[in-house]
């Protein structure tokens, strides 16, 4: 099973445990946030983000884009946001939480991906979290599928 079917099958089984997102976007939705930050995006974040908007496992907070009549888009906000506290301009946060952030560092895109590296405003310093977003991501969503299921267990 690729990374991909990964993500997916974790979506499907564990939908109604915590699972939220608000559907597809479109390719264009994508390009309009990647001229708003003027960075290039890489290929998995933007597939996920295409696939299912934004949202996350029950804690896990991927930031996306919400696709309506004026698309709501939390990614740039956010990356917006933490650029006024010194947020290097090729960071774009995937996701925020609070005392650190998860960013892709869109400079480093190579062969149509980018790491993606923990960075915080105490102290401004990139540290290499995953080689790309789909690893970060099932990475991230297996920990809290790990809780649910010692949940259950309870």
């Amino acid at each position: 099973m690729n990374k991909r079917e990964t993500i997916a099958q974790m979506m499907r089984d564990y939908g109604e445990q915590g699972l939220t997102f608000f559907g597809s976007i479109s390719e264009s939705t994508v390009k309009e946030a990647e001229t708003m930050l003027n960075v290039t995006l890489p290929e998995s974040y933007n597939w996920y983000v295409q696939s299912y908007g934004h949202g996350g496992v029950e804690g896990s907070g991927i930031l996306g884009i919400i696709e309506s009549d004026m698309p709501v888009m939390p990614v740039v906000e956010t990356t917006l946001d933490y650029r006024q506290y010194g947020l290097p301009q090729q960071y774009v946060v995937v996701e925020d939480c609070d005392e650190f952030i998860y960013c892709l560092d869109t400079a480093q895109i190579k062969n149509g991906e980018c790491p993606v590296i923990n960075w915080a405003i105490s102290d401004p310093v990139a540290i290499p979290q995953s080689d790309e977003f789909l690893s970060f991501l099932i990475e991230s969503f297996q920990v809290i599928v790990d809780n649910l299921d010692e949940e259950d267990d309870i």
